[in-house]
């Protein structure tokens, strides 16, 4: 159990004997809706990560230029770090606690916005990179590449404005 957590359970006489005290949180989506909601999500971020690997492979001036490339690879572990939300967010009931809470609906939106800021500095890095090079305007692959992380941007920032507007529907109980 992480630390964190530890102040939301009372524990009895045995260490195995303990139960939940802390704030319940609720929302009002059934299972066929997350499972549908969370299928989308997936294959969002399935399409991320083979745009993403597509990238990989243009030759272009911004795939060998650091501070285009090393923003990209980042974005990699947000991206899986979300899907692994999103199962969680699939697999979670109605009335969540607090550490289901934070690795269903809080992940996903961290990494969303993890996803948006890597993905801006990346593609910053590549319109300056197209700015100061004058032969990467002549590049047909550079402007790809900028396509491609403009579409991943947009994305990114939908899931973002998605996990936003999930969240407030999410209200908190007590115990």
């Amino acid at each position: 159990m992480k630390k964190r957590y530890v102040k939301d359970y009372k524990f009895g006489s045995y260490a195995k004997h303990f139960h939940y005290v802390g704030a319940y949180y609720v929302h009002g989506l059934d299972k066929r809706t997350r499972l549908k909601m969370g299928g989308v999500q997936f294959m969002a971020a399935m399409a991320e990560i083979l745009l993403l690997v597509g990238v990989g492979f243009l030759n272009s001036p911004g795939t060998y230029t650091m501070y285009v490339i090393v923003p990209m690879l980042c974005m990699l572990f947000p991206i899986l770090y979300y899907m692994m939300g999103i199962w969680n967010f699939m697999h979670c009931e109605s009335r969540m606690e607090r550490y289901q809470y934070d690795s269903s609906f809080l992940r996903m939106t961290k990494c969303a916005a993890a996803g948006l800021f890597l993905n801006l500095f990346a593609l910053l890095g590549d319109v300056l990179l197209i700015v100061r090079n004058a032969k990467a305007w002549e590049e047909y692959s550079e402007y790809l590449l900028l396509t491609a992380l403009v579409i991943m941007g947009v994305m990114n920032y939908t899931a973002l404005v998605w996990h936003r507007h999930l969240i407030k529907q999410v209200r908190q109980e007590e115990t």
